[in-house]
């Protein structure tokens, strides 16, 4: 997978409707990093990392990435006024046991539209 970076626009190379429920979902490892003004799939809006250490479980770590990605992070991210669409859901990546091992620690954030693509950023300008 790529470096995904706060602000960055991609395409996952699957389905984001297979991955949505109502409190975010993991969405598939394969994305390619478009300029946002392209149409694209999904736009990052926080990257952050877990502490160190044993992994936590599955259910810990979508706890966690749950409650950060869910937080203020993403009104932080588009601004108080924005006029998000109700089709974007907010989705993330996260590590996996396998990624652990090799010192993943990185959960990614990002907004998508289950029923295609969108143009433009939803990033806020101040």
């Amino acid at each position: 997978m790529q470096d995904i970076r706060k602000g960055d626009c991609f395409n996952t190379g699957g389905d984001l409707a297979e991955y949505e429920d109502e409190d975010g979902a993991q969405a598939g490892y394969s994305v390619k990093i478009v300029p946002c003004d392209q149409a694209h799939e999904g736009e990052a809006f926080a990257v952050f990392n877990l502490d160190d250490g044993a992994y936590p479980g599955k259910d810990k770590v979508v706890s966690i990435a749950e409650e950060k990605c869910s937080g203020t992070a993403l009104t932080d991210y588009v601004g108080k006024n924005a006029n998000v669409s109700d089709k974007l859901g907010v989705f993330y990546y996260y590590p996996q046991p396998s990624t652990w091992a090799f010192g993943d620690r990185e959960v990614t954030c990002f907004v998508g539209d289950s029923s295609g693509t969108s143009t433009g950023s939803l990033r806020s300008a101040s």
